[in-house]
């Protein structure tokens, strides 16, 4: 539902985590058609999986455990 929602309709920024129970972030990243910048925020802080999301178009990658809430509304600023 939120990948169809994604594609759909209208925002400035979609947060992203990884893993999810029905569809993993990447196989959302590969099917997202919109244009919508997309930030990471998943505790995988594999550089692999830092690559290879950016590979898929995310704009931005953070590792929640390691970034503080200020930090994650400075970055979805940038994008409003």
């Amino acid at each position: 539902d939120g990948l169809k929602e994604a594609n759909t309709g209208k925002y400035a920024v979609i947060l992203l985590d990884l893993i999810m129970q029905e569809m993993d972030g990447f196989t959302f990243l590969e099917q997202l058609k919109k244009k919508t910048p997309v930030i990471v925020l998943s505790n995988l802080g594999q550089n692999e999986d830092k690559e290879r999301a950016k590979d898929l178009g995310a704009k931005d990658y953070l590792v929640k455990s390691n970034t503080p809430i200020s930090e994650i509304v400075k970055i979805v600023k940038t994008f409003l």
